[in-house]
């Protein structure tokens, strides 16, 4: 298993998940393989004040295909400058894709070398914690969620397929519009997830292995119980 998807469930892997930052410390980070910028703060998540941000040279998907990807904030609201979350492709100018709070604290999605393809309802995102999860199927069809509800809106315009060759967390490619707040998580599938899947993960319901042909349990139970102390049902039941 990639270090880069070791936070990942089976389900989720079973899934497309191919790249999973957790953003525990930066000892973590580091083993991951990304290049940190300025000295950023983790509690509870990448705490970022406009001078840090990190730097994966590792390419996703390709070229600009389905995927999907989630995030984990606590925002900021009203600093009134562009700033971007996360960020995949070769450069600022030529973008696989990005999630991006915009001046005026809507939400943005730019995919397939396409600026700001996507604008939400026109309500600011309010500080505080927040679920955003995107959606592309490498054609024509956005979808953006904020809090496990899906934002109406955003053009189906969009521009030619990039090769992306690195991901940033808290600022585009080139270093520029810092996120200020605090990142939790980011998780990116090679596919497409479905409406569900992305309410369910706002919820927490991340993939049941109920109704699964094969069952694929992690035997640490770490990932089911912190307190290694319960074994998970999974007849769905209250059987077994």
């Amino acid at each position: 298993m990639s270090l880069l998807t070791k936070n990942s469930t089976p389900a989720e892997r079973g899934r497309g998940c191919l790249f999973v930052e957790q953003l525990i410390d930066a000892n973590s980070v580091a083993a991951n393989g990304a290049a940190i910028t300025g000295t950023p703060t983790f509690s509870n998540g990448l705490v970022l004040t406009g001078s840090e941000c990190l730097l994966y040279n590792y390419a996703p998907w390709g070229d600009v295909g389905d995927y999907s990807v989630n995030i984990d904030i606590t925002h900021i609201s009203g600093r009134g400058s562009a700033q971007v979350i996360a960020h995949w492709g070769t450069g600022i100018n030529d973008e696989a894709g990005y999630i991006k709070i915009d001046a005026d604290d809507t939400i943005r999605m730019g995919a397939n070398n396409a600026h700001q393809p996507f604008t939400g309802t026109g309500i600011p995102l309010s500080s505080g914690r927040h679920t955003i999860t995107v959606r592309f199927n490498g054609a024509s069809a956005r979808s953006v969620f904020l809090d496990g509800v899906q934002l109406s809106g955003g053009s189906s315009g969009g521009g030619a397929g990039v090769t992306d060759t690195a991901i940033a967390i808290g600022s585009e490619i080139g270093g520029t519009n810092k996120y200020i707040g605090t990142i939790h998580s980011v998780k990116m599938f090679s596919e497409m997830l479905t409406l569900q899947e992305h309410t369910d993960i706002y919820n927490g319901e991340v993939y049941s292995y109920r109704n699964e042909s094969i069952v694929d349990l992690p035997m640490d139970f770490a990932n089911n119980d912190p307190t290694n102390g319960l074994v998970k049902d999974v007849s769905g039941n209250g059987n077994d």
